[in-house]
């Protein structure tokens, strides 16, 4: 028997900085080096991560990331990335 596949291509999440909604999977890592240990991804509308957002650094703020999301490089997931 085959099995179903459930991978997610895509993941929409809302920018903090300008609102817009725009697909996490396709979003390049951002390299700002504030954060080299878990950089962010950057809105492709404003060209702004989230690593200095105020809670970044809250590890309560942070969740497993779904196994599609492992897939494409996140092992842990920030709750604006929800």
């Amino acid at each position: 028997m085959g099995q179903t596949s459930t991978a997610r291509t895509s993941h929409s999440v809302e920018c903090r900085h300008c609102g817009k909604e725009f697909d996490l999977l396709a979003a390049t890592w951002c390299g700002c080096g504030v954060r080299v240990d878990r950089p962010s991804k950057v809105c492709p509308y404003c060209m702004q991560c989230i690593c200095l957002h105020p809670d970044y650094d809250n590890e309560a703020l942070w969740n497993n990331a779904p196994r599609y999301l492992r897939e494409h490089g996140f092992d842990r997931l920030f709750y604006l990335y929800l």
